[in-house]
């Protein structure tokens, strides 16, 4: 064709560039729950070792009571236990070349310091989680058990698994509120009925607290008449209060949806998944962890910072990084003979 036309760069294409947005699309983060539930030590710094070792007060081993005249005041004592935390570096980077710094259209430094940020806010997040994952308590809803039951209950941190054609299943309404009660009582199934020790809330008002994932959530919202092996989880009609969000926002955790039976609910989107089935597969909704006072504690060497390197090759090499030097302890482990204290019920399977 003679003349000029668009199709090929000799004939016009060259009169002009493609155009590159002065807008940069980042990728959606997933939201970061668990650190804000830390207790940050203050007894614990730079220049202190690299762990925090803490004593853990048990009841007296004999209780006290009602004396008859002449009888001698009894004589008994306590057990201590004692725990540790300890810190570790934690970090990443992000090198560059002058080269990249200089051609580019954009400001280099800016992109590059979110992304870090973020990744240093998703990291942090999973090491607090893995200190809520040490709790012994575990839940896991059976298929052929009513909610609450003792079969559904773990003392080792490994859920329990069902056999031959029977199942796990999805959480119920009726499951949280099991769960809930066995907090107020201390007693987390008959194993536990001789040494219960009742978690104190979270916070002054009563309440318990819950990091759910979002199937949890929406197996909470959505009540169940009957499991498919024939247990009866129901509807409990719990009473979803966001009124919070209106009157009160200041108060509410990051990422806090409702409140129901007791308990606080804060949505999780990025740990927290599905209950697997027998086979190992992700399948049914209900992943959480709900628990209360002082559950795990942080311990902080170096707070999250982020760094310039030092240019190399005559400023040539550049980067960007971020490090933190802390770590993350449960403050109570179960165990029913030596420490029967809990503070953390995991659901899971």
């Amino acid at each position: 064709m003679p003349g000029q036309n668009w199709s090929l760069n000799e004939s016009g294409a060259f009169f002009s560039n493609d155009k590159l947005s002065k807008d940069l699309i980042a990728k959606a983060q997933p939201m970061t729950r668990f650190r804000q539930f830390t207790t940050k030590r203050a007894d614990f710094g730079k220049n202190e070792g690299q762990r925090l070792n803490f004593d853990k007060l048990l009841d007296v081993e004999t209780a006290g009571g009602q004396l008859s005249e002449g009888q001698p005041i009894p004589k008994t004592g306590f057990k201590i236990r004692q725990g540790t935390c300890t810190a570790y570096p934690y970090g990443n980077s992000i090198p560059w070349t002058e080269e990249f710094a200089t051609y580019s259209e954009f400001d280099v430094t800016d992109p590059i310091q979110s992304r870090l940020i973020n990744d240093a806010a998703k990291v942090l997040d999973a090491a607090a989680e893995a200190a809520f994952r040490q709790t012994k308590i575990v839940y896991t809803p059976l298929s052929d058990k009513d909610p609450g039951d003792d079969a559904c209950w773990s003392y080792t941190g490994v859920p329990v698994t069902q056999t031959g054609s029977n199942e796990r299943r999805a959480m119920t309404p009726d499951d949280f509120v099991a769960i809930t009660d066995s907090m107020k009582s201390g007693v987390f199934g008959a194993a536990t009925s001789g040494t219960a020790t009742p978690v104190p809330p979270y916070d002054e008002k009563g309440n318990y607290v819950s990091i759910a994932s979002v199937s949890a959530l929406r197996e909470l919202r959505s009540p169940q008449t009957a499991s498919a092996a024939g247990a009866t989880p129901s509807n409990s009609g719990l009473d979803f209060r966001t009124d919070l969000h209106y009157g009160n926002p200041e108060v509410l955790f990051s990422g806090e949806e409702f409140t129901a039976e007791g308990t606080r609910y804060v949505s999780e989107n990025h740990i927290l998944g599905r209950i697997k089935n027998n086979a190992g597969a992700p399948t049914f909704g209900g992943e959480c962890y709900i628990f209360g006072k002082d559950p795990v504690m942080e311990i902080v060497a170096t707070p999250m910072e982020v760094r310039r390197n030092v240019p190399g090759d005559y400023g040539r090499d550049r980067g960007l990084a971020w490090y933190y030097v802390g770590g993350f302890s449960p403050y109570w482990t179960f165990d029913a003979t030596n420490e029967p204290e809990n503070r953390i019920v995991r659901v899971a399977g």
